[in-house]
């Protein structure tokens, strides 16, 4: 009876269905200069750990792939909130808009392409006709950090429905790529590899990653929303910090009373029990940390640098496969030009010789003649 309470909780808290890479139906724009998966015909979702991968991969042989995604570059990032309704609860998520200067093979501009990345902690997938916002159920080893999502569309209305701004920045021209929005989000993830009752939720998520970039940034203003006073809240409770810090300030017994009503559960013993251990639970785990913000920012540094890295080799692999022809034909002319001068230095020393042979023969044939 108790496992039943926590996952009833759970399909309410976190239910809903993950996207299909391969069946998002966004409205997308021809693009000037394609770039796969970033800037192209079609949406498309992937896990931050897929979309890391995609960054440092380098499957098209992209031989300026460095410099293509240095020119990804960010224009505005936007935290957006969803009260609940009809019984459901808050969610949270971010989308980055970003853009890329597009050009011929001779450097002529050719247009910008502008196209965004919805970055979210994802729901669940359930069978049931219950539905909720918010991360996956408390208690299911198999709802892990895969579940949250990347999805890149273009128009900010087609993803953003029913959904208002909490705040929003625009960083300094050039201060921020797509890669750092990669990076953060894989970061973020492994950091809540397992989803819990409310130190994890979508609104964690949300937050940390919004914040996570305008630090990257260099703390750009922050521009509020409608919303920015709800922002972390679920009914009058304040879940989270902007600093990613779980507050709870309300008393343990109004906040398991709330995550049994919204699990429309009758209050009882064993389940007011089951739901106050997993709340003090996330207490105690958010107690061991000092700083999140700061521990997730270092993360972050740490695997961007290692992503460059993996993505400057990736470029170097690229432009030698792509160049190999040409590197040989110039390697080939190369040598033909040595080869030339060296026959013509061979025939100037064969001439001199011969030259020399010559007068050594007519003084010769004069002595004798003597």
């Amino acid at each position: 009876m108790m496992l039943q309470a926590l996952l009833s909780i759970g399909r309410l808290l976190f239910s809903d269905v993950a996207p299909n890479p391969d069946k998002t139906t966004e409205r997308v724009t021809t693009p000037h200069q394609r770039i796969p998966y970033f800037v192209q015909e079609r949406s498309c979702s992937y896990s931050p750990r897929q979309f890391v991968d995609i960054v440092g991969d380098n499957v098209h042989l992209d031989p300026f792939r460095d410099r293509t995604l240095r020119d990804c570059l960010v224009d505005e990032v936007i935290h957006f909130r969803r009260e609940r309704a009809f019984g459901k609860l808050p969610h949270e998520f971010v989308i980055v808009c970003y853009s890329h200067a597009a050009s011929s093979k001779d450097g002529t501009p050719t247009g910008i392409d502008r196209r965004l990345v919805k970055v979210e902690r994802q729901r669940h997938y359930q069978s049931s006709d219950q539905d909720g916002y918010g991360p996956v159920p408390l208690m299911s080893a198999a709802l892990e950090a895969d579940l949250d999502r990347a999805l890149f569309a273009e128009f900010i209305a087609d993803v953003s429905r029913s959904y208002v701004r909490v705040a929003s920045f625009r960083p300094t021209q050039g201060s921020l790529n797509i890669v750092d929005c990669a990076v953060a989000a894989h970061t973020l993830s492994q950091r809540a590899g397992r989803y819990s009752t409310l130190q994890y939720t979508c609104m964690w998520y949300a937050r940390m990653f919004f914040e996570s970039l305008r630090r990257l940034a260099g703390s750009p203003l922050t521009q509020p929303g409608p919303a920015l006073k709800r922002g972390g809240m679920w009914n009058r409770v304040r879940i989270v910090t902007v600093e990613g810090r779980l507050t709870l300030d309300a008393p343990s017994a109004d906040i398991v009373s709330m995550l049994l009503q919204a699990a429309r559960r009758s209050r009882n013993d064993e389940d007011a029990d089951a739901v106050r251990d997993a709340v003090e639970h996330d207490r105690n785990e958010d107690s061991n940390v000092l700083d999140p913000l700061a521990e997730v920012l270092g993360s972050i540094q740490t695997l961007r640098c290692a992503t460059w890295d993996t993505v400057a080799n990736a470029t170097a692999v690229a432009h030698e496969r792509v160049y190999r022809e040409d590197n040989l034909r110039e390697e080939l002319a190369r040598k033909n030009q040595m080869l030339q001068r060296q026959k013509a230095e061979l025939a100037r020393l064969t001439a001199e010789m011969d030259g020399l042979r010559a007068q050594g023969l007519d003084v010769k044939g004069g002595v004798q003649a003597a």
